[in-house]
């Protein structure tokens, strides 16, 4: 919408999982894991004085450009996760990995809730210009992603592995959706819809620790 320059702006998320390998073949892996995630996404917003009824002192704006402007949090998220693992031995101390897989997330979040701004005229009078009736739980229902990744690994002295991947995610659902209002007083009310998915792409960072596997081994041997 061009009357207000509306825009959103992406935002850095975390995500943090415990998973376990197992070797079902040569270079292959089925990993299972379980974790959870938080982002947060930006809207923006830029209202000139002139439209209000009376003009105000300044123009009302977020920040456009600004990191932090008008902030919502998506889902705080736990989530369970299975994917594939295919690896390629470079040498002993060096591989590259691709993985693919998918995962079931329910959000953490309670219910919908409302927001809004209000401005301060000269002569002392108050208007709410803008309302958000907001949705960050994906309306109760959980869903799915689904994702791949790709990158190198290290075969540390330990035999433990640290591996670095890129990640990209996809998620067909939207469980951050914010109905917005702005009523000036001087323009027509414009209404419509934000959404916010949860794709993203990312840096993944892992920690394979190999010693649970022998230690494991050792014991079925005896």
């Amino acid at each position: 919408k061009d009357k207000y320059d509306l825009n959103s702006h992406s935002r850095f998320g975390l995500e943090s999982l415990v998973q376990y390998h197992s070797n079902f073949a040569k270079n292959c892996s089925l990993i299972v894991g379980v974790g959870g995630n938080v982002f947060t996404t930006c809207f923006h917003y830029y209202i000139p004085k002139e439209m209000f009824d009376p003009p105000t002192e300044s123009d009302i704006t977020t920040g456009r450009g600004h990191p932090f402007g008008f902030t919502f949090s998506r889902p705080t998220s736990v989530k369970v996760q299975a994917e594939l693992l295919r690896r390629w031995r470079h040498n002993s101390e060096h591989n590259w990995n691709v993985s693919a897989g998918l995962s079931v997330l329910a959000s953490l979040n309670g219910g919908g809730g409302q927001s809004w701004r209000v401005i301060e005229h000269p002569n002392g009078q108050t208007k709410q210009y803008v309302t958000f009736t907001e949705n960050i739980n994906n309306y109760e229902k959980p869903w799915m992603n689904y994702h791949i990744s790709g990158g190198h690994e290290w075969v540390l002295k330990s035999k433990d592995i640290l591996q670095v991947n890129l990640k990209v995610n996809l998620s067909p659902a939207d469980p951050l959706t914010i109905n917005y209002l702005f009523t000036t007083g001087v323009q027509p009310d414009l209404s419509g819809t934000f959404k916010s998915a949860g794709s993203y792409i990312g840096l993944s960072i892992a920690y394979i620790d190999t010693w649970v596997t022998f230690r494991v081994k050792n014991k079925g041997q005896k």
